[in-house]
């Protein structure tokens, strides 16, 4: 019913399950929650973020697997290989 025409409203989804006299006449809250779940990624907007990073280069200190050979570095006067 709900792939045929999903603005149904549960509550008339619901009259329509109780023609089985099998059904528990008590699922109507679950039957409400379960179609408000169904319909929920119908309701959502798509939305496009342009997220902008601005990193100087070290500011963070992170580093990537340049080979820093070339900058002598020393700790206390021992060179750091």
């Amino acid at each position: 019913m709900l792939l045929r025409c999903p603005q149904l409203w549960s509550v008339a989804i619901y009259g329509e399950l109780l023609r089985n006299p099998q059904l528990n006449p008590n699922v109507r809250r679950t039957l409400e929650r379960r179609i408000r779940d169904w319909r929920a990624p119908l309701r959502v907007r798509t939305r496009r973020y342009s997220l902008y990073q601005d990193c100087e280069p070290g500011h963070l200190g992170i580093f990537d697997f340049t080979d820093g050979s070339r900058f002598k570095v020393t700790i206390a006067g021992t060179p750091l290989p």
